[in-house]
């Protein structure tokens, strides 16, 4: 066979290959742009919703006003971060787990995405993570201030059983003798109250609830639990006191959670919040750079 026919069908064919990939690539980056399309959408639904859940003023929100903050307010913004905006950004996430990957390229390029999302996700579970300790923190004041309230209303009762013991000649010596229970249960506590109320630390606060405070009014609860009673109206005067205390050691579990709660907030500064769908622009710009260049 003639070197020129040979070289004819050698060139023909590399033709017929070279248009075949182009026809390939130019199908698989439609694909592509197709399945971005519907990306884009579930992207723009999760802005709307985002932008609508008014997170920028968690920013306005700083450690030492949080416990006035409305708790509803709070509640509200809960509810939008896990019925809204959490599921709309997993629809997002999901649709972008779509995008086909026939080639390197556009493989590349999912990867590259996929990443940005990651970033986005981060921000949003940190805002998350801020609501939820909000919430905790304000909640766990309100139960500081209830069992305080509890505390009172129990040590009242017990004033009034006791009142009622002493009014009696066989309930007046059992009253002196658990007056004296009480009263030396009240030294020991506030003694080591005044000595929590010295202490500067937060850490040192902590240390101290759960190493003394904690183990002396348990230590209380036993003894006034194993003290022999016969008189009802002390006997009534001692089951509130075991209340009373109880409340008290609730009172001061719950001082140690606000103070915990309260370290984690300092470390979170809540200007740092990306709380638009602007500041997660971002985590696109890898992606926009890398489209721009492989995408044609």
């Amino acid at each position: 066979m003639n070197k020129s026919i040979l070289k004819f069908i050698l060139i023909l064919s590399l033709s017929v290959i070279i248009c075949a990939c182009e026809n390939t690539n130019e199908a698989e980056q439609k694909e592509y742009t197709m399945q971005m399309q519907k990306v884009q959408a579930k992207e723009q639904t999760f802005k709307r919703v985002f932008d609508g859940s008014n997170l920028a003023q968690l920013k306005q929100m700083s450690e030492d006003n949080i416990t006035d903050i409305n708790k509803r307010t709070l509640e509200d913004l809960n509810q939008k971060m896990n019925q809204k905006i959490l599921p709309a950004f997993k629809k997002y996430q999901k649709e972008a787990k779509k995008l086909p990957e026939t080639n390197q390229t556009l493989k590349s390029l999912k990867l590259t995405y996929l990443q940005g999302l990651e970033g986005k996700e981060k921000e949003i579970k940190k805002v998350q993570q801020l609501i939820r300790l909000c919430m905790d923190s304000v909640e766990a004041n309100e139960s500081v201030l209830t069992y305080a309230q509890h505390f009172e209303t129990y040590r009242a009762n017990v004033e009034s059983y006791m009142n009622q013991a002493r009014s009696t000649e066989a309930g007046y010596n059992e009253s002196l003798s658990f007056e004296a229970v009480l009263n030396d249960n009240y030294q020991e506590v506030q003694k080591l109250g005044e000595k929590y109320s010295d202490t500067q630390s937060d850490k040192e606060q902590q240390v101290m609830i759960k190493n003394e405070m904690l183990p002396l009014i348990q230590k209380q609860i036993k003894v006034m639990n194993q003290k022999r009673i016969h008189h009802t109206a002390v006997n009534q005067a001692r089951q509130n006191a075991i209340e009373m205390y109880y409340n008290l050691e609730h009172y001061y579990r719950e001082r140690a959670e606000t103070i915990r709660l309260h370290e984690q907030l300092l470390k979170i500064n809540s200007n740092d919040l990306v709380t638009s769908s602007k500041e997660l622009e971002k985590y696109e710009r890898t992606y926009q750079i890398k489209a721009n260049q492989k995408l044609k």
